[in-house]
């Protein structure tokens, strides 16, 4: 099963969370416009992210020296990426993130975002060495440790190391199920033959959508017709 990852802390999160998304700034301006806002057609959701752009490049203006704005317009500019295909966004996202760094000065920056900006360019070896100064630097809540521990999994998964990915895909999911982190490892139980197993994540992660998130759930019900249509069942994927 062919399905692309979206790397972040899950879709939940990317979004609302994406993601995995994990992707979008949490300043309340942009809680609020997720609740006022019904998104049900592609060209809100760009109009949205649009929104939470022009208000943090703003935020930079004033000011210059929050390294934080900077990550959060960096970590805004991969989620347009990945949701619109513009390379030209994570252009964009790379000029944000090395200004939030030379802002935050030697030994500090946003680890995490970045090994999330490199895993999203397959970046692998950077996105680790990143992740490990994250786990020195920061303290973790549970998403965030979630999101590593999916990220992680998703590097050893490419890397050809698969018990190591499939025991942190489980470490993850027991830390903070997201519908990303289930797809993620339907996808490698299907690839290894496991359909029953990967065909009941994917309906976990069908269960984890909600109806303000319609992305979500439009990701995850195309993730399904994929993995129906590689099983043969054609009806059933062109429903889904």
């Amino acid at each position: 099963m062919h399905i692309a990852l979206i790397l972040g802390i899950g879709v939940v999160c990317q979004v609302v969370a994406v993601i995995g998304f994990g992707g979008v700034p949490h300043a309340t301006w942009q809680l609020s416009e997720i609740k006022a806002t019904p998104i049900t057609t592609y060209n809100q959701q760009v109009h949205l992210l649009d929104g939470w752009i022009a208000n943090l490049i703003a935020r930079t203006q004033r000011d210059p020296r929050s390294w934080l704005a900077l990550e959060s317009l960096a970590d805004t500019y991969r989620e347009r990426a990945l949701f619109t295909g513009t390379s030209l966004d994570l252009t964009r996202a790379e000029d944000a993130m090395t200004q939030s760094f030379t802002v935050a000065g030697p030994g500090a920056g946003p680890y995490l975002s970045r090994a999330r900006l490199h895993a999203t360019l397959h970046r692998f070896s950077a996105a680790e060495a990143d992740l490990n100064l994250a786990e020195g630097e920061i303290s973790l809540d549970v998403r965030d440790a979630a999101g590593i521990a999916a990220l992680r999994a998703t590097i050893a998964y490419q890397n050809g190391h698969y018990a190591l990915a499939f025991a942190a895909w489980e470490r993850s999911l027991a830390l903070f199920p997201t519908p990303s982190t289930y797809v993620a490892l339907a996808d490698a139980l299907a690839s290894t033959g496991e359909s029953l197993a990967a065909a009941e994540l994917l309906l976990r992660a069908r269960l984890l959508t909600n109806e303000h998130d319609p992305r979500t759930a439009a990701w995850v019900t195309v993730q399904q017709g994929i993995f129906e249509m590689e099983r043969g069942r054609w009806d059933e994927a062109a429903a889904l």
